[in-house]
């Protein structure tokens, strides 16, 4: 509990929310979105983006799943944040929820839970990024992020017990 109350006390009042520096994104899950600027220390603390790669392995296969259209970019937002000027631009509680909407089903039907510290009480209504149809609602020039296409490679951890079947069936409403 003490270490949740820390999370969202940096969530609340803004650890790494500015006097960072903007620097490229190195993180392979979160290249070629529609900014390739990030700040660290991140929303959670990490003090890296090498840091931020490990503990956001955790999702890798999820967002191979497209289980959400939002889940890459919410989870990007939050391990690599967008950076404007030294300031880390946080993603709104509404997109959070999206994100968590699409992809907790799938992941609760194979035991896993929502991370803890995403969840999505700890994001802000208002001063935050808007995200709609997989664009970043207040940037110019907004780069698409890609359609919706199942791409299942399920070689990292996650599931690794989970044939390509049992996940397509559950994501058809056919569960295994």
């Amino acid at each position: 509990a003490c270490w949740l109350q820390s999370v969202c006390v940096m969530f609340q009042y803004g650890v790494g929310s500015s006097g960072g520096i903007c620097e490229p994104i190195t993180i392979p899950m979160c290249q070629g979105l529609s900014y390739n600027q990030t700040i660290t220390p991140n929303l959670l603390g990490h003090t890296s983006q090498r840091e931020a790669v490990v503990q956001m392995s955790f999702f890798n296969s999820i967002v191979q799943t497209v289980c959400s259209m939002d889940i890459r970019l919410f989870v990007c937002m939050v391990y690599a944040p967008r950076c404007t000027e030294g300031e880390v631009q946080r993603p709104c509680r509404s997109f959070c929820e999206r994100a968590r909407q699409g992809c907790e089903g799938l992941m609760a039907h194979f035991g896993v839970s929502w991370p803890n510290e995403l969840q999505c009480h700890s994001f802000p209504e208002d001063m935050c990024l808007s995200v709609s149809n997989g664009h970043i609602a207040d940037e110019e020039g907004i780069k698409e992020l890609g359609g919706v296409m199942l791409r299942i490679h399920f070689s990292c951890l996650l599931f690794p017990f989970l044939s390509q079947e049992d996940i397509f069936a559950y994501l058809l409403g056919k569960n295994p």
